[in-house]
C-alpha cells in the first residue's frame, strides 16, 4: 500500500512539469490529480476499514486465546490444589470406608440378635406346645390309670364275690354230700333190714351188714365229696 501511494505521487510530479507551460493544461491535470486523490483516498478508507475488521478479529482471537489460557490457568491451579489435598482426600476417605464398616457391622448384629430372639421365640413356642401335648397325654394316661384302678377294684371285688360264692358253694357241696352220704346209708341200713327180715337172719349179721354199709357209705363220701371240693375250690373269676 505504501509503495503504490509513492508511485501515485511521482506520476503526479511527472504531469505538473510537462504541464508548467500551459495553464489548461495544468488545470486539467490538477483536476486529474484531484480525481486520482479522491480515488486513491477512497481506496484507502477501504484498506482502512479492512484492516481496522481484521485487527478487531485479531484482537477477538487473541481475547478468546487469553480467555483459553485463563482457564487453563485455572484448571492447572484446580490441579494442583486438587494433588495437594490429595491425602487429606484419602484420610477422608479411610474415614468414611471406616465409619460405613462399623455401621454395616451394627447392622449385621443387629440382625443377629434378631434372627436369635427369632429362633429363641420359635423354640420356646415349640417347648409350649411341646409341654401342652405331654400335659394332655398325662391328663389321658392319669384317667386311663384311673379307669384301669377302678376296672381292678371292681375285678376285686367280683373276684371277693366269687371266692364267697365258691365258699358257699363249697358248704352246700359238702352239706348234701353228708346228706346224700346219710341218706345213702340209711337206704343201704333199710335194705339190710329188709334183707336179714327176708332172710330170716339174726342179729350179729344185721349188725355186720350195718358196719359194712357205714364203710361203703364213708369211702363213697370221700370218693365223691372231696372231688367236688377240689372242682370248686377255684371257681373261675368273672
Amino acid at each position: 500500500m505504501k509503495f503504490s501511494y509513492v508511485r501515485c505521487l511521482l506520476v503526479m510530479s511527472t504531469v505538473l512539469a510537462s504541464c508548467r507551460g500551459d495553464d489548461d493544461s495544468l488545470e486539467d491535470a490538477v483536476r486529474t490529480l484531484r480525481g486520482q486523490v479522491s480515488a486513491l483516498l477512497e481506496r484507502r478508507q477501504e484498506d482502512y476499514k479492512l484492516l481496522e475488521e481484521s485487527l478487531k478479529n485479531e484482537l477477538e482471537k487473541n481475547s478468546q486465546l487469553s480467555s483459553l489460557r485463563d482457564e487453563v490457568e485455572t484448571l492447572r491451579r484446580e490441579v494442583s490444589l486438587l494433588r495437594g489435598n490429595q491425602q487429606k482426600n484419602d484420610h477422608l476417605t479411610l474415614q468414611w470406608l471406616s465409619s460405613s464398616v462399623t455401621e454395616l457391622r451394627a447392622e449385621l448384629t443387629e440382625l443377629a440378635v434378631a434372627q436369635n430372639t427369632s429362633a429363641e421365640l420359635q423354640r420356646r413356642q415349640e417347648t409350649e406346645s411341646e409341654l401342652h401335648l405331654l400335659r394332655g397325654d398325662s391328663a389321658a394316661l392319669r384317667r386311663e390309670t384311673e379307669e384301669l384302678r377302678a376296672d381292678v377294684q371292681k375285678g376285686a371285688a367280683r373276684a371277693e364275690q366269687a371266692a364267697g360264692d365258691a365258699e358257699a358253694a363249697r358248704e352246700r357241696s359238702q352239706a348234701a354230700q353228708l346228706t346224700c352220704a346219710d341218706l345213702s346209708q340209711q337206704h343201704m341200713g333199710d335194705q339190710k333190714v329188709i334183707s336179714v327180715r327176708r332172710s330170716g337172719n339174726t342179729f350179729e349179721e344185721l349188725a355186720a351188714g350195718w358196719a359194712d354199709s357205714e364203710a361203703v357209705a364213708s369211702s363213697m363220701k370221700q370218693e365223691t365229696v372231696v372231688p367236688l371240693i377240689a372242682r370248686v375250690g377255684n371257681p373261675p373269676l368273672k
